[in-house]
This record gives structure tokens, sequence and C-alpha cells, in this order.
């Protein structure tokens, strides 16, 4: 067990909420919580990539992974999922596009018709959190990498999420202290 880490988490929504029923803070230590709504996984590694020189060997990092296929929008294109207060710096969900504008709607289905790439989204997902992994190794602290997405290759609590749903984190309360649980055993 490790002695008063500082908690580091990198993710999307499933890790995003600041409500005191959120997991994030049911695991009783000192957090700093990078975590953005609507992520993508290129928005979490470059969270990551400008705040990992501040994690020291004794602390924990978490990792709340995202949808594979969740694309990168640059923070300067008016995407309207970024309307809501809570997700100022989302990235684009195909579900998401295909259910705003006729431009969106167009825009995601040319991206779907030409552009997308099962395969390619995989291989950068995981190519990024193998980048993610090399970091941990190199600062040698403990690290959990999850989500909330059914991801084989990821300890994750994507079946707490489906069993427990609700509006923190995704989350019932319940939901969320059996996150903060699986966690903090994994941890420990």
């Amino acid at each position: 067990m490790i002695d008063n880490p500082t908690y580091w988490i990198f993710g999307d929504s499933f890790a995003g909420s600041k409500s005191p029923a959120s997991w994030t803070y049911l695991l009783n230590s000192r957090i700093v919580n990078y975590a953005i709504n609507g992520a993508s996984q290129y928005r979490i590694m470059k969270s990551w990539n400008a705040n990992n020189s501040l994690i020291l060997p004794s602390d924990v990092v978490i990792f709340c992974h995202t949808n594979p296929y969740r694309i990168f929008v640059p923070d300067s294109v008016d995407y309207p999922s970024r309307k809501l207060s809570s997700h100022p710096h989302c990235d684009l969900v195909l579900g998401d596009a295909l259910s705003n504008s006729k431009e969106w709607i167009n825009a995601a289905s040319t991206y779907i018709k030409y552009f997308h790439d099962d395969n390619h989204a995989l291989d950068m997902w995981a190519m990024m959190v193998d980048n993610i992994t090399i970091d941990i190794g190199d600062i040698g602290c403990k690290c959990i990498h999850t989500s909330g997405f059914k991801i084989d290759a990821l300890d994750h609590f994507y079946q707490i999420a489906q069993d427990n749903p609700g509006d923190i984190n995704h989350m019932s309360i319940t939901g969320n202290k059996l996150v903060a649980d699986y966690i903090t055993g994994f941890i420990n």
C-alpha cells in the first residue's frame, strides 16, 4: 500500500464529474483530476503529456480511456455539443454528430463513408495507450488503465456502469461507490 499518494486522473466523462458522490472523490485521497467530458484518446494523451512531469513515483495514476472511435476536434471548431457548459472541449462522437444540424450530419456521413477505418482507429488508440504506458514505466508509479466502455484490453468498469446507470460519471451513486471500491482494491 502506498502512503498518502496523490491520485492523478486522466480521462473522459466516466471520470469527469466534480460531484462529491463521484468515484474520483470517493477515493479519499489527494486528487488531481484532468478528466474532460467528451475527450478523445488524443485529448487525454495531450493532457497526460502536458502534466506527467509533475507525477512522483509514489503517486497513483488512473486513466479512464475513452471510446477508440471518438474523433479529436480542434478547440477552434464550433462543434454543437460544446455549447453544453459541461462539455466545452468535447470531441466528436459520430452518434452525436448525426443528431445535430445537417452540416454535422453531412460531415460525419462523409467521414464514415470515405475516411473511417475501424482498424486504423483501434491501432491509433492502442498506440496512444502504449505510449502512456511507457511513460508510466519511466516514472515508476502505480497505474490503472480503465474505461467505462467495453474495451477488452483494459481493466474496465463497463459492466458496473451498465448495471448502475445515472447522472454522475454516467452512473448512480451505487455505481460510483463500486468503481471507487474496485480502484481502491486494485491500488492496494
